[in-house]
């Protein structure tokens, strides 16, 4: 039963500290998103590229996105927390970082497709 308890603490967030590092960084201070003028702020980047970076198995820090949705998706529940970040950590997840993360994904998966056609050429030799 304790090892229940202990993978469920794993996945509970601490929303008094940043909700992406879930860790203290004494040399910067955590914020609220400031809101930009299409009506959109941090919440909504968050929210849109989380799951675009867990689908390519490229979250740039530790997080199961599981642990900042608690079930009404993950922007109703980091503004009903009012969850807080580093702005570094934030900024991992920007929009540069995430197209960054497609290319070298695309690039990988394009090397992996001519390593196995090169493998096949050879085999029917």
């Amino acid at each position: 039963m304790a090892s229940v308890s202990v993978f469920i603490s794993k996945h509970q967030t601490d929303w008094d500290r940043c909700c992406l590092c879930q860790t203290e960084k004494k040399d910067e201070n955590l914020k609220l998103p400031p809101p930009d003028s299409k009506g959109k702020d941090g919440y909504t980047n968050i929210t849109k590229n989380v799951p675009q970076f867990n689908a390519m198995n490229r979250l740039p820090l530790i997080l199961d996105p599981r642990r900042v949705d608690e079930g009404g998706g993950i922007e109703t529940t980091l503004r009903k927390r009012q969850a807080q970040y580093h702005q570094s950590c934030r900024l991992m997840f920007n929009n540069t970082k995430l197209d960054m993360a497609r290319k070298d994904l695309l690039q990988q998966l394009m090397h992996f497709g001519k390593c196995h056609r090169n493998l096949e050429d050879k085999a029917w030799k």
